[in-house]
């Protein structure tokens, strides 16, 4: 996979910690964002539907940097690692050069759209007990839901073994940690171990 899904929550933590600044594009830090809070705008958007590997928040990975910046609602100015946090509940990481598109976008907690997803479950919450179709919560549990989702946005045969070709990936580490972690080709899912909850998503450009 091209990100780690722990990497980027690591990246996430650190912005979170620093100052970030804004500029005129992603790669110049410059003014203070002046757009004016809009608490309509701000409902609106974090309303909208996640977009497996495509985008989330009213905006895609076509849209630019600085088209996005009307669209949505900067909380903060963006940083040398081109990230920017977004009153809507997203947390974006943008290129470093034309045409400044998103790499990914991390799904905050507060974020109301739902993953849109083929059957059999057609819209995806985030906090989603998945208990229910994967009732065992074991790492086999976690294969098998991997190939499931792999299949399932991918539009992949029944016999696609996605695991065993590289093309998704979980992360188990059986003996620590309370999460576990599935990277497909358009987004990273974290789950929590115990109770199969879905904790998080990164929605990937699945073309950088």
């Amino acid at each position: 996979m091209k990100n780690g899904f722990l990497a980027l929550s690591l990246m996430f933590l650190t912005v979170c910690g620093a100052p970030v600044f804004a500029g005129t594009s992603p790669s110049t830090a410059s003014n203070l964002i002046t757009t004016p809070h809009n608490a309509d705008k701000v409902k609106t958007n974090s309303a909208k539907p996640i977009f497996y590997g495509l985008g989330a928040g009213g905006i895609t990975f076509n849209t630019s940097y600085p088209e996005a910046q009307m669209i949505l609602s900067p909380r903060n100015r963006i940083d040398a690692t081109g990230i920017v946090v977004y009153e809507e509940g997203l947390l974006i990481q943008w290129t470093g050069a034309p045409p400044y598109v998103a790499k990914y976008i991390v799904i905050l907690a507060g974020y109301q759209g739902k993953l849109q997803a083929p059957n059999p479950w057609v819209a995806i919450d985030q906090q989603q007990d998945f208990s229910v179709n994967y009732p065992e919560k074991s790492q086999a549990s976690a294969e098998k839901m991997a190939l499931d989702f792999y299949r399932m946005f991918e539009n992949a045969s029944a016999d696609d073994n996605c695991l065993q070709t590289g093309r998704c990936k979980i992360t188990w580490n059986a003996n620590k940690g309370e999460f576990f972690v599935i990277e497909l080709p358009g987004l990273h899912l974290q789950f929590i171990k115990d109770t199969m909850v879905l904790n998080s998503m990164i929605v990937i450009n699945p073309n950088i």
